[in-house]
Order: C-alpha cells, then sequence, then structure tokens
C-alpha cells in the first residue's frame, strides 16, 4: 500500500496563498525519510498557526494569557517528547 504524504508550500504565504500537494511515500522518500517530511510538515503547520496569530503581538492589540501559552506551546513544540508524532496545542476560545 503507497501512503500518500502533504507536501505545503508557503512560498507565497504573504498573499495569503498556501499550496498543498499530495505526494506518494515513494515520490517523498527520494529526497527525506518519513520522519524528516513529518517533522517538516507539522513544522510548516505550526509556522502557519503561528502566522494566523501573528497580528495579536501588535503593540495596539492586549494578548490574553491564554493566547500568549498557546503560542509559546506551538513554539514549543518542536521541542516535545514523540515529536513530531503529538498532538497541535488547542486554540484559546
Amino acid at each position: 500500500m503507497v501512503g500518500k504524504v502533504q507536501s505545503i508550500d508557503y512560498s507565497s504565504s504573504v498573499t495569503g496563498v498556501v499550496t498543498i500537494r499530495d505526494q506518494t511515500e515513494a515520490e517523498a522518500a527520494e529526497g527525506e525519510s518519513s520522519t524528516e517530511i513529518k517533522k517538516r510538515v507539522r513544522r510548516e503547520e505550526r509556522t502557519q498557526l503561528l502566522i494566523d496569530t501573528d497580528w495579536m503581538s501588535m503593540g495596539d492589540v492586549t494578548m490574553s494569557d491564554a493566547w500568549k501559552t498557546y503560542r509559546q506551546a506551538l513554539r514549543d513544540l518542536p521541542t516535545a517528547d514523540g515529536y513530531p508524532d503529538v498532538d497541535m496545542p488547542t486554540k484559546p476560545s
């Protein structure tokens, strides 16, 4: 069975365009191991979540402690035990 891995291209993230492309494990294995791919994809997901909340860190916005904790958890994610097979932090409501 050939699985699929998502490849995310943030090269156009300034314009808000994010491209997600499925690739087979065989295609992915050409340059990276499956663990390396998982780590890269997880970092890309984390980066996008931080980008989505960057506006909260501007000087004219008061960020709640819950959002500060969430953003710190995102930044700390790559050092979590079991990374990249860990759950993403839950966004505050």
